[in-house]
Order: structure tokens, then C-alpha cells, then sequence
């Protein structure tokens, strides 16, 4: 959740396992992430 709102929503069994890419379409080379959790959906 960002800022009390629900970002996304999605289930999708495409895709069991792998990998995870974090993107950005901001200005500059370089951006910064801290505190990423990735959890597995029930």
C-alpha cells in the first residue's frame, strides 16, 4: 500500500516463480529503494 492507498491488485498464475525487475521512468541514472518486501499471495 502507498500512502493508505491500494496500488495494485493482481493475480496472475502466468508466472509461478523467477525473478523480480523494479523499473523507473524518472529523470537521472540513478534512484534509490529501500524497504521492498515481496510476500507470497495466499
Amino acid at each position: 500500500m502507498g500512502h493508505g492507498h491500494k496500488t495494485t491488485d493482481v493475480h496472475d498464475d502466468t508466472f509461478q516463480g523467477g525473478r523480480v525487475a523494479i523499473e523507473h521512468h524518472g529523470r537521472g541514472d540513478t534512484h534509490a529503494f529501500r524497504n521492498i518486501k515481496i510476500r507470497q499471495l495466499p
